[in-house]
């Protein structure tokens, strides 16, 4: 996050192609700071849109989307939100 300075937090929308779990990988070089699953770790429903969900970040923060089975992140829509 450091080329977007003032960010505290991103906004996500998603939508998949088929069912499966969406996660959001929060690091900070090799360091995982948290995961987080979507939706409390439930699948999201094939075709449908989620979103905005609000996760915190600093400024040194790499952000990773992953979807738990063979789907493919048809829509992905991050917006930066400063404080």
């Amino acid at each position: 996050m450091a080329d977007f300075p003032g960010v505290t937090s991103i906004l996500v929308n998603v939508a998949l192609t088929t069912a499966s779990v969406f996660n959001v990988t929060v690091s900070r070089g090799a360091l995982t700071i948290f995961t987080i699953g979507v939706l409390e770790s439930v699948a999201l429903n094939a075709g449908d849109g989620y979103g905005p969900i609000e996760i915190a970040v600093s400024p040194n923060d790499y952000i990773n989307f992953q979807v738990e089975t063979d789907s493919i992140i048809n829509r992905l829509v991050v917006y930066g939100k400063k404080s």
